[in-house]
């Protein structure tokens, strides 16, 4: 264990619990030596900028794809993130949402959760809800067979093949420009009180899908905000909702799909 005094310990352990001892020294470059204390956090980001710009040496023409659970300020633009050490609740589901609005805020917009933990019917809706994560995995290690629907799983991966070429142009202007691709509506509403409320139930794909998931075990509807404009289905064309100065909508909660509608004003390659 470290000797180092630290001023506080966060939660029931120290910071190198299981890791590099805080003492451990490293070249500076300048005949001096730094503690791990002091560069502890920013191991993740040094290893993914180290290894984006090997593969870029190797492979200049090409976009580097580095994964690192490790993240730091200015990660974003070396390495994705996946938000993983989630717990099996549908608690658990609604905070992976916070997650990776976060992350894109953060400079991180490929970022996703591992989808498919619990009960056969929370599996089923994290995979629905991952449809439209910029990054998704299926958690593989909590996959039982009782848990999958091969006609479900398969429904959610048909619709995530669909809108792959608007996802893809919007991470790739990120890379130029540092935008988000998934938001919370109160990004592009900010004028509309009613988009503060419930912040992590709907949220906003690539400045145009916004998506309604269903968060609660055993639903069959739900309520999810639409601010003004009319917002067409992208499950069912014919299906329009014309909210006219913002309105609570009551939407149905099936097996197989999660509520898209496109944002109005709004086209994108399907």
């Amino acid at each position: 264990m470290s000797t180092y005094k630290l001023p506080f310990i966060p939660g029931a352990m120290n910071f190198d619990h299981m890791t590099t001892s805080l003492n451990a020294t490293h070249p500076a470059g300048d005949a001096a030596l730094w503690t791990e204390y002091n560069l502890h956090s920013l191991n993740g980001l040094a290893q993914s900028k180290k290894t984006a710009e090997y593969l870029k040496m190797k492979k200049p023409d090409n976009r580097t794809f580095v994964s690192s659970a490790s993240t730091f300020a200015g990660s974003g633009k070396y390495a994705q993130h996946s938000i993983n050490s989630l717990d099996n609740s549908w608690d658990a589901l609604n905070y992976s949402i916070a997650g990776v609005m976060n992350f894109n805020m953060f400079g991180v917009p490929l970022v996703g959760a591992d989808a498919c933990f619990g009960t056969s019917e929370l599996c089923q809706r994290w995979v629905q809800l991952a449809t439209f994560f910029p990054f998704a995995r299926l958690n593989v290690e909590n996959i039982t067979t009782p848990q999958l629907n091969a006609f479900k799983i398969e429904n959610a991966m048909w619709n995530r093949l669909q809108y792959a070429r608007h996802m893809y142009t919007c991470l790739a202007y990120a890379t130029m420009g540092g935008q988000t691709c998934f938001d919370p509506l109160l990004m592009h509403y900010p004028n509309d009180k009613n988009v503060f409320e419930q912040t992590e139930n709907s949220f906003i794909v690539g400045d145009a899908i916004k998506v309604s998931p269903v968060l609660e075990e055993g639903a069959t509807k739900f309520m999810s905000y639409f601010p003004a404009g009319s917002w067409v289905s992208l499950n069912s064309f014919d299906q329009i909702i014309n909210s006219q100065d913002g309105e609570w909508v009551e939407l149905t909660a099936p097996d197989d799909m999660v509520h898209a509608h496109l944002r109005p004003g709004y086209m994108i390659p399907k």
